[in-house]
């Protein structure tokens, strides 16, 4: 792991994010690119312009028309050099970014452009209309992202003892999805749980299950314990096992969704992204 990029927006959820990502860079030897998304005026955008009026002038002579929006961009870089100097503290090298606008967009762009290996940001879970119909960022960046993302809401635990990667046994490459998440996780030093749900539309016995993970097990490079769980649907019976057994990460390879399809029904991964305690650690399969 080389780059791990960091949104944040300086709430407590994004200071939990950049904390963890700093932990993580000091083992990888990995930067952090730090960034934060200012909201400005159309006409304001950093050496572009956006009318023929402003095509005369210079960058800094369009942005001195909104002194308002020069100033919130200012304070952002302040704020991202005072957690840059943080994360130099910790001996844990930097850069920060300020984008307009349209975070999510920028977060998508930002990790294909610095080859993240990783995003790591805050989320505040479920809640609110606005956010039931538009998504938040963080579910945007989970549905569109390249890299892996890790998301959380509160403090990290001090040391993440305990992993669950979540198994469907009855896709054909699940252990090509776990083979992937295993390097992701390793850095924690954890141990690994792999977790079947089984559902109403998708219900088999508890024996078949476990029968299915071990042999899931015994195809993967690393070791895991085997569980198996029933509830109504994945996610949630996902979350209320992480819950019973003190997990301190839960991990999901997904495919995600696109289109209307993804407005009107989220992905397993982004319910657990939304609901869950603890750490979810997201692979999006291409």
């Amino acid at each position: 792991m080389e780059r791990i990029l960091v949104p944040t927006d300086f709430s407590a959820p994004a200071r939990h994010a950049t904390d963890l990502a700093a932990t993580l860079a000091g083992k990888a030897g990995a930067t952090v690119d730090l960034f934060h998304a200012v909201d400005v005026p159309d006409g304001y955008v950093e050496a572009h312009f956006v009318t023929a009026a402003n095509a005369t002038r210079s960058p800094r002579e369009q942005q001195a028309l909104y002194p308002e929006a020069r100033r919130r961009v200012g304070r952002a870089r302040q704020r991202l050099a005072e957690v840059g100097r943080k994360l130099d503290a910790r001996k844990v090298a930097n850069t920060h970014t300020v984008g307009f606008n349209l975070a999510w967009k920028d977060i998508a762009h930002l990790a294909e452009e610095r080859r993240a290996d990783l995003i790591v940001m805050g989320t505040t879970g479920a809640g609110g209309v606005r956010r039931a119909l538009l998504g938040s960022n963080t579910q945007k960046v989970v549905r569109l992202a390249a890299p892996p993302v890790l998301t959380l809401r509160s403090a990290a635990p001090k040391r993440i003892a305990n992993v669950v990667l979540l198994a469907d046994t009855h896709a054909r490459d699940a252990a090509d999805r776990l083979e992937r998440l295993l390097p992701l996780v390793a850095g924690f030093g954890a141990k690994l749980h792999l977790l079947h749900v089984n559902t109403p539309a998708r219900f088999e016995d508890t024996d078949t299950s476990l029968e299915r993970l071990r042999k899931l097990e015994e195809a993967l490079s690393g070791s895991c314990k085997v569980h198996v769980t029933d509830h109504y649907t994945v996610a949630e019976g996902a979350i209320a096992f992480a819950r019973r057994a003190g997990m301190d990460l839960i991990g999901v390879s997904t495919h995600g969704r696109r289109g209307v399809r993804a407005l009107l029904n989220a992905s397993t991964a982004e319910t657990i992204v939304e609901h869950a305690d603890i750490p979810v650690l997201i692979d999006h399969l291409s």
